[in-house]
């Protein structure tokens, strides 16, 4: 006999959380998984707001398993023709899942997020749309809600790889309210709106932090120095689990405190990568997969999304820096990113530049501005991201988009593999698609210094 498995429960929450402001909470109760690794106790939410001042706007939207309930209550809330601006905080599909039906809905609508999370967007919504790239320390005014006299002034802070690259945070200077979406957030799934049972949360919230914002701990001490220049903030609007705020400075200590602990007296690879560029992001979270197997820190850092005063500092205290290598003619954003990055290089510490589309072309012509580069693209780490890809890409990437540039002596540098990577490579490559996950296996690199001829006498 065959018995049907029990439909998930989902439900929506609307209720007012300020003047002029609400949420609608999606609320996945028997949700298990997350981002696949990630193991689930109590479910969890995907939360939105809509905040009206002489305009109207919409933060976020939800995941497209909502999407039959959460249209007709947001109809219930509103014309979604009314709407005028869709802030998005970040492009992630529980977050974003229902874009595409609101442009349909509604397309003179402005969409306003990040450079990256609208280029992202365009390949997730396969439509048209009017959209409004910001940055930090530029603003968006709703106007005056006249009920209410309230002014809804939005602020907004940059803050990459919290946990994606194409995070905003948007601060309502008319309500306080802070809208961090991933960041601060917990998977958590309850009626309570607040964080009302401080002790019930935090260890979701801990765990939460651990496998989202503790790899990237000195990009959110980043994003809580922008929070500091804030006036005073009475909430904080989260895009999972229950909106933080009776015990708001307290879950703010703890981030504080936390990333503090991982980041003080660590030495760490700063991995860079340039988002939406041929296969840039997956080698590069596969070779910090890999360094952080090996035991050791490492901080991804978007090229695109990440803004100078940040890539300088985070590039400046790295003891190791992973570069893929850009565009022949970069954008004239990323050409500025490259000269910040290229300022910030420590000539006595260890660089690596990877090569994440196609065939080597010109390669040596753009690595030379680095004085000290170890020139690699390990093949371990190539096959390690390709296992974390589709199993079809396999064949067509490994070997064709593995390249590395050897015996340059006017580099004065040589790559070093461990005699098993080819190995490794090769059992990898022919493993069936359930295999479980291969164990990382290291890489390693080292300068040699090239002989120099003597001038004849």
């Amino acid at each position: 006999m065959v018995v049907a498995s029990a439909a998930p429960k989902l439900s929506l929450q609307c209720e007012a959380i300020a003047a002029d402001t609400t949420t609608i909470r999606s609320l996945d109760w028997d949700r298990s998984r997350f981002d696949i690794e990630f193991g689930l106790r109590n479910g969890t939410t995907y939360n939105a707001f809509l905040v009206r001042g002489e305009r109207t706007a919409l933060i976020d939207t939800s995941h497209a398993k909502f999407r039959d309930t959460w249209i007709p209550l947001l109809k219930e809330q509103i014309d979604p023709s009314a709407i005028d601006v869709l802030i998005v905080s970040h492009t992630e599909p529980d977050h974003s899942g229902l874009i595409g039906d609101l442009i349909d809905l509604n397309p003179e609508i402005e969409i306003v997020g990040s450079k990256v999370a609208l280029q992202f967007l365009q390949d997730q919504v396969h439509r048209p749309f009017k959209s409004c790239a910001v940055k930090s320390g530029q603003e968006l005014d709703l106007g005056t809600n006249p009920d209410s006299g309230i002014q809804h002034r939005f602020e907004f802070l940059s803050a990459p790889n919290l946990h994606w690259p194409d995070t905003i945070f948007s601060f309502d200077h008319g309500t306080g309210i802070l809208y961090t979406c991933d960041a601060f957030g917990l998977h958590y799934c309850s009626d309570d709106v607040f964080d009302a049972d401080p002790g019930a949360i935090a260890p979701d919230f801990r765990f939460y932090y651990d496998c989202l914002m503790g790899p990237n701990a000195r990009s959110v001490l980043q994003a809580l120095k922008r929070m500091d220049g804030l006036p005073e903030i009475n909430s904080i609007a989260v895009g999972h689990g229950p909106l933080l705020r009776h015990h708001l400075s307290h879950w703010i200590s703890d981030y504080r405190e936390w990333s503090g602990q991982r980041s003080k007296g660590e030495s760490y690879a700063a991995v860079c990568y340039l988002s939406q560029y041929g296969f840039s992001d997956r080698i590069s979270q596969a070779i910090a997969h890999g360094i952080g197997k090996a035991d050791a820190q490492v901080q991804l850092v978007d090229l695109r999304a990440t803004d100078p005063q940040e890539l300088t500092a985070l590039i400046g205290d790295a003891k190791a820096v992973v570069v893929p290598t850009w565009p022949a003619e970069p954008e004239p954003d990323l050409q500025a990113s490259i000269g910040t990055l290229l300022a910030a290089l420590h000539p006595r510490r260890h660089h690596v530049v990877h090569h994440p589309v196609g065939v080597v072309r010109d390669v040596l012509e753009r690595v030379r501005r680095f004085d000290d580069a170890v020139v690699a693209v390990a093949r371990a780490v190539v096959a390690h991201a390709l296992h974390r890809a589709r199993v079809e890409e396999r064949d067509a990437l490994v070997g064709a988009r593995v390249d590395a540039v050897k015996g340059d002596r006017r580099l004065g540098h040589v790559l070093q593999l461990l005699p098993q990577a080819d190995a490794f490579e090769a059992r990898l490559t022919s493993a069936p698609a359930r295999e479980t996950r291969p164990r990382w296996t290291r890489v390693t690199a080292r300068r040699i210094t090239p002989s120099v001829r003597r001038p004849r006498r």
